[in-house]
């Protein structure tokens, strides 16, 4: 007897999977839109348990993309004065398997204002964050590359399980950390300081020109340090004031000019 019920559970659970498969395959995913209102918000606050971020910049009235929706709940609501954006999977999804190899996107489009605080965060999926200006940037991934662009920030902090970490042309100080994957910076002036962190793989920061004033402070346990081509270079520039911290246990760090 007790067999039949387990038969009878696989069959249903089966018979679960088919119909989600089914309806992504015919449906396509699915795409959903959510207008905002232009209500003054200074936080955004965003949730996802898998799906790929990306933050653009928008000049008319802020709104929010889900595309490949599949069953996903896509959720937004303004409180006060943060947008809070979450991407739910529903129970069932947990019993089913996804042959769609699609992951859900979710395209966040937000006026370019100055925010008090960004957070980002996705269990997995990819984060992508493009031209804002927030005084704290905060993008969290356990499995995912993470990428930030043209970003005016305090602080931008980044941290990827397993993933890499691209910071291009931003301004602000820098905290990231990745357990696996390179991380790269990549800024016209060393002139604020970086803390960056990897336990498997290179760190590399590009500029255009040597800084004034930094001090550097690396360590590496299985790999080469350069600066600019040398392995011999001087760890105070200048007065110092602006920390140059990079770390990997097993990579190169290196710093170069673009």
């Amino acid at each position: 007897m007790k067999k039949s019920y387990i038969i009878i559970l696989l069959v249903i659970l089966i018979g679960i999977s088919l119909v989600n498969v089914a309806w992504g395959f015919f449906t396509g995913g699915g795409k959903e839109e959510v207008q905002i209102d232009r209500e003054q918000f200074e936080h955004v606050e965003i949730d996802t348990t898998n799906a790929d971020i990306q933050i653009h910049v928008t000049d008319s009235r802020p709104y929010v993309e889900l595309v490949n929706k599949q069953k996903y709940d896509l959720q937004v609501e303004v409180k006060g004065k943060s947008l809070d954006i979450e991407v739910d999977e529903p129970w069932f999804n947990w019993f089913s398997f996804d042959f769609s190899f699609r992951t859900p996107k979710l395209n966040v489009y937000l006026p370019k204002e100055m925010y008090e605080t960004i957070e980002v965060k996705t269990n997995n999926g990819k984060i992508d964050v493009n031209g804002l200006e927030v005084k704290e940037l905060n993008t969290e991934t356990n499995n995912g590359r993470i990428v930030v662009k043209d970003v005016i920030s305090s602080t931008i902090y980044t941290d990827s399980n397993n993933g890499k970490v691209i910071l291009e042309n931003i301004t602000g100080k820098i905290i990231g950390e990745t357990h696996n994957g390179d991380i790269i910076i990549t800024k016209d002036v060393i002139d604020q300081p970086m803390e960056l962190e990897t336990h498997n793989g290179d760190v590399t920061v590009q500029t255009k020109k040597e800084p004034e004033n930094v001090t550097y402070h690396f360590k590496t346990h299985n790999g080469e340090v350069t600066v600019f081509g040398s392995e011999y270079f001087n760890p105070v520039v200048g007065n110092g004031e602006n920390l140059i911290q990079l770390r990997t246990h097993n990579g190169n760090i290196t710093v170069k000019k673009q």
